[in-house]
């Protein structure tokens, strides 16, 4: 591969949930980029957008790694993921996290992968 080799990915959920009170969806869209820097995948830079909405809430997402390989099984990575919730009493709340005491959250990960 060429440096700057590029894949994009979009994604699409739609989970509907139900109980007692009746039905509600939450929607999910995202769309990203990774982008081979070094044309033999030893270097990675990816950025994606996300929005999720769920009753009268929305959730914008946007999300910056990067991510350089020490060998076959180990990596060290940087990310940056940033949310804004809009509704009423609506918090961000990043996947695996836990929610924010507002409408804004940002995270940033450093880190070191190795795979057995």
């Amino acid at each position: 591969r060429a440096p700057g080799s590029m894949d994009a990915h979009f994604t699409v959920t739609d989970v509907k949930m139900s109980n007692g009170n009746g039905d509600e969806s939450q929607r999910n869209y995202q769309l990203g980029v990774n982008t081979d820097l070094s044309g033999d995948k030893i270097n990675l830079l990816g950025l994606s957008f996300g929005r999720s909405t769920f009753s009268d809430r929305k959730y914008q997402q946007i999300n910056v790694f990067a991510s350089h390989l020490l060998s076959k099984r180990t990596q060290v990575y940087v990310g940056l993921d940033f949310m804004k919730a809009d509704g009423e009493g609506a918090r961000a709340a990043l996947f695996g996290y836990q929610p924010s005491s507002d409408d804004k959250q940002t995270l940033l990960r450093v880190g070191l992968q190795n795979q057995f």
